[in-house]
């Protein structure tokens, strides 16, 4: 994992995001080849947020993701409860292995980004909101009724609706947390600015993998000052987290 930050790494971490982006770059044979990239945010009890660095995903080798994940051990990163990321081969066992009591939680930011190419440009932003909308609904009642009507509306998308059914298909589990957790949990915009950023510099000119990453280092440093959530919204959404973990408490309140 290539570190991009000098703070220390927390103990604790409410969520931690993986961020996927289809890059362009040249290789040492300065051929254009294209590689994944993954970038590892996360939110600490405090709220804030904090970039824990750069991967470069190699289909290859088959513990990518438990090294990726004893990294963060070996950086002092003891507790996450909830992991968000798309979903690779091998990344929940792996998940599993080096943090047993965190919850995977499927990524609505890159869910939307692998559905919404089946849609005209205007029918996008519109997508975004109702996707959303899916996972914070009072009730799953509520939520299945979106769906019915979602799936009347593209009835003529077979390809649209093929996709939402494979990325889309957990929604129900996601209604035993609190709403207040559910927005959290699935606030796109979070993180749409960090995938978006990384496109555009990528987009604009082909460099190599290190040349690339000095370039987007900053730039993701200061995407990180930006803080999410007022101090009276972080004390709630940190109570409802402490009922869904009681086992964690007791962690939390030596870094309060």
């Amino acid at each position: 994992m290539i570190e991009i930050t000098n703070k220390n790494y927390r103990e604790t971490y409410v969520l931690v995001s993986m961020i996927t982006n289809k890059i362009s770059v040249k290789n040492k044979e300065d051929k254009i080849v294209e590689k994944e990239l993954n970038t590892l945010v996360g939110i600490d009890v405090n709220g804030d947020r904090q970039i824990l660095g750069l991967s470069i995903y190699d289909k290859r080798n088959t513990h990518y993701f438990l090294d990726l994940f004893e990294v963060l051990k070996s950086r002092g990163v003891k507790n996450i409860y909830f992991f968000t990321s798309h979903e690779y081969s091998n990344i929940k066992k792996s998940l599993k292995i080096s943090f047993p009591n965190t919850a995977w939680i499927d990524s609505l930011t890159m869910n939307i980004v692998y559905v919404w190419k089946y849609l005209s440009f205007r029918g996008r932003s519109q997508l975004v909101t109702r996707l959303k909308d899916l996972y914070v609904q009072d009730t799953f009642e509520n939520a299945r009724v979106m769906i019915h009507y979602m799936r009347e509306e593209y009835q003529n998308n077979q390809l649209f609706l093929l996709v939402f059914d494979k990325y889309f298909k957990d929604i129900e589990k996601y209604y035993q947390y609190d709403l207040v957790i559910r927005k959290f949990l699935f606030n796109h915009y979070s993180y749409t600015g960090i995938y978006d950023m990384i496109k555009k510099i990528n987009k604009v000119k082909i460099l190599t993998i290190n040349e690339f990453v000095e370039e987007i280092k900053n730039k993701l440093l200061d995407l990180e000052k930006n803080r999410l959530y007022n101090k009276q919204t972080w004390s709630h959404i940190i109570n409802h987290c402490f009922i869904c973990f009681p086992e964690l408490v007791s962690e939390v309140e030596k870094e309060l």
